[in-house]
């Protein structure tokens, strides 16, 4: 018989943000205008507010600038988003545990 797997990460009935919060603290932290900001990333304001209301989700190429800009792997970046998006999915199923 085979086993029910055991989910890990957030519990679905407890709020997690989306990364997006987490880079909001960020450039709060530096004092760096958002606009100054998107144009070191090269992408449009538009873009980084979206990203930052969690209207968007963090893609590799975004991680990899977000990693050239605040020092932070990556990997960080994108294991946030990956979280994010299955506890989102498992609230959405509501999957229990």
């Amino acid at each position: 018989m085979a086993r029910k797997p055991t989910p890990t990460g957030p519990h679905p009935d407890f709020p997690l943000a989306h990364p997006g919060k987490i880079l909001a603290d960020d450039i709060a932290a530096t004092g760096e205008s958002k606009s100054a900001l998107a144009e070191r990333l090269g992408i449009s304001w538009r873009a980084l507010y979206d990203l930052i209301e969690g209207k968007s989700a963090i893609t590799a190429p975004m991680a990899l600038r977000l990693e050239r800009s605040f020092g932070a792997s990556a990997e960080f970046w994108l294991g946030l988003q990956s979280q994010y998006d299955l506890w989102k999915a498992r609230k959405e199923l509501k999957i229990a545990r």
